[in-house]
């Protein structure tokens, strides 16, 4: 079952024995309910859900909480549906509109770092593509005051937004930064 990094493409249907491997890699668990409506309407986009992440290294599954109460009572869940991503000792619950679009954008931010260094153009043109058009800009050395906010606020804000940030050089010719450390914010293609 855990043996490959990547997603399968295919929701995984899960039992308490899956507290023991929780910990193992990352996982996009959706909590339900047989008898719960708001579930039964979330089942077809849920795998989509899972076909959309079959290049990404998570694992989507399921777990019937009123088969496998240890698993309800080990996550808190309180309502049907909740999903959660798991990464390690993480648990973040998603609390956004149950679209497949995003499902996933939430499961791509939180598979990697909260700030993500850009080095090249077609970085930055692809972090556009990927945030849906906005998204949050550090520009100048990762070191000092603003960028240790900016890295806390990014840690903060990890489940709704795409933090990156990125060398004067690789702005240059869009918007002039000076000298100084700067925060960017890209909107309608149009830098703020």
């Amino acid at each position: 079952l855990l043996s490959g990094v990547q997603g399968s493409g295919k929701v995984l249907e899960m039992s308490d024995r899956f507290l023991p491997l929780r910990k193992e890699g990352m996982w996009l668990m959706k909590f339900y309910a047989p008898w719960c409506g708001h579930c039964k309407k979330l089942e077809p986009v849920w795998k989509h859900v899972a076909q959309s992440l079959i290049d990404f290294p998570v694992r989507v599954g399921r777990v019937d909480c009123t088969r496998f109460t240890a698993v309800a009572t080990e996550f808190q869940v309180k309502g049907f549906p909740t999903i959660m991503f798991l990464k390690g000792e993480e648990v973040f619950t998603y609390d956004g509109d149950r679209t497949r679009e995003d499902i996933v954008g939430f499961a791509r931010r939180m598979m990697g770092p909260a700030v993500t260094r850009l080095h090249r153009r077609e970085e930055l043109e692809e972090a556009g593509r990927s945030s849906g058009g906005v998204f949050f800009l550090y520009v100048g050395r990762e070191e000092g005051p603003l960028y240790q906010e900016f890295l806390q606020n990014a840690r903060h804000l990890q489940k709704d937004e795409f933090m990156f940030s990125c060398s004067p050089e690789l702005v240059a010719g869009e918007v002039e930064v000076g000298g100084e450390a700067v925060i960017l914010v890209r909107k309608d293609e149009t830098w703020h």
